[in-house]
């Protein structure tokens, strides 16, 4: 390809993105903006209530728990995490009902059970990174988009048209501006969202270990 074509190529994808720039894609992309803080907020919201919910007091449990454990109280024990619904609480249920079928059965049942609560907490988080990652740059083509309208408007740069013109540009920055407040709580959320799952997870590990300290004690299964 010579130089001639190669300039004539890209002078046609200029003409394009002028042309889609003209057809209000710098509205649509703002439009998409507010749907996106839209799905952030409720993904935020109903994670919020989730973890809230299922979380628990992972210290108290885990407290009472090894009281119980220590004591040979297995009924009590599994009384305790009965009464909870929560993901430290479903891992040593799974374990405490498992301990008759032997350590190793125990530990692959309680491993099982922390794969498929971290799948339960991690849902929507992978959106919300997403959209931290990515909010950003979509609010930036925005603003590109609005500059290559304003900039290409019929009757150039003059003293009348630069009100105008930095008015339009305000509002070109406008889109980066949105994108950035998208991302930020959704950045953030997302930080705080995975710091508790994996407090969780720490607290579930310790809390599977206590049940086969606990499984370590018992008879052979023979004799179980």
């Amino acid at each position: 390809m010579t130089a001639a074509d190669q300039g004539h190529s890209v002078n046609e994808i200029t003409q394009m993105m002028v042309q889609i720039s003209r057809a209000g894609a710098g509205t649509w992309i703002m439009w998409f903006m507010v749907a996106l803080s839209v799905v952030s907020l409720i993904l935020i919201v109903e994670r919020f209530i989730f973890f809230w919910r299922r979380m628990g007091d992972a210290e108290l449990l885990h407290a009472g728990l090894s009281e119980q454990l220590r004591e040979g109280d297995l009924p009590g024990a599994k009384a305790l995490v009965q009464d909870q619904d929560n993901m430290v609480a479903n891992i040593a249920q799974t374990g405490i009902e498992r301990l008759s079928d032997g350590l190793d059965s125990c530990q692959e049942a309680m491993e099982a059970r922390t794969a498929l609560e971290k799948l339960r907490f991690e849902r929507g988080l992978t959106v919300l990174g997403t959209l931290g990652a990515n909010a950003p740059f979509i609010g930036l083509l925005g603003t590109v988009v609005e500059i290559i309208v304003t900039l290409g408007r019929e009757g150039g740069i003059s003293p009348e048209a630069l009100p105008m013109m930095m008015k339009d540009l305000a509002t070109a920055l406008a889109a980066t501006a949105v994108g950035l407040v998208v991302a930020l709580p959704a950045v953030a959320a997302n930080n705080y969202f995975r710091r508790r799952l994996n407090t969780g997870l720490a607290a579930s590990e310790i809390v599977r270990r206590e049940l086969a300290a606990y499984a370590l004690r018992l008879p052979p299964k023979g004799d179980f």
